[in-house]
């Protein structure tokens, strides 16, 4: 059965930032920032939080969480996300990007669940292959015709209305701290083998088999 969708309009703030302040702290809060008003090229921003189900891939295991139920599966993690979203039936008419779904990243490692690949990088950041987050609900913010909404499916009376209270206002953004490093800088590869990497890459870009290298 299609999901009951909910709109409802809230105070337009040309920064949206203030607005993500508001539920930073919540859990898998997000906020896909156009860049406005900052740069002017951007229309759209998106921000969530509370995801109704999440599922997070490490190596061949993906882990989902359906409000507190956890299994984990092996199958393939893009049909995860799908059958996740279909068993959701988030529809939306709005006329809006976003109207309630998934949201979140797949890395480059993701890919070896496609096909053999070598491992040749440390893994030091110990992240997640996949993070996705299916949310019932967002506060999009459309800058070219200065509106904002909050868009949603099934979500009770109470919770809607306490959404639209928190948006209502806007908030007061906490002081940022300054960036400071915390620990020891240590690389995880030497001068000499730094340099038969930057060789190879130089090689690569002079037989025009690569053109760009991250």
């Amino acid at each position: 059965m299609p999901s009951k969708q909910l709109i409802s309009p809230l105070p337009y703030f040309p920064d949206s930032s203030a607005l993500f302040a508001a539920i930073a702290d919540q859990p898998w809060a997000v906020f896909l920032d156009s860049g406005y008003p900052h740069s002017e090229q951007g229309r759209y921003d998106i921000i969530a939080a509370e995801p109704v189900t999440t599922l997070v891939t490490h190596g061949e295991i993906t882990q989902i969480n359906r409000n507190g139920l956890l299994i984990d599966s092996s199958d393939d993690p893009f049909n995860l996300v799908k059958q996740e979203l279909l068993a959701s039936a988030y529809k939306g008419d709005a006329g809006l990007p976003f109207n309630g779904g998934a949201i979140g990243y797949f890395s480059y490692d993701l890919a070896r669940r496609l096909e053999k690949l070598p491992v040749i990088a440390d893994d030091a950041e110990h992240i997640p292959e996949m993070a996705v987050g299916i949310y019932s609900w967002a506060v999009m913010v459309d800058h070219q015709q200065r509106q904002s909404f909050l868009v949603g499916q099934d979500c009770t009376e109470d919770h809607w209305q306490s959404l639209i209270d928190l948006f209502s206002v806007l908030p007061t953004k906490g002081q940022t701290s300054h960036f400071r490093v915390t620990s020891e800088i240590k690389s995880n590869m030497d001068k000499a083998f730094y340099t038969r990497a930057f060789d190879k890459i130089k090689h690569y870009l002079k037989e025009g088999d690569c053109y760009q290298v991250n």
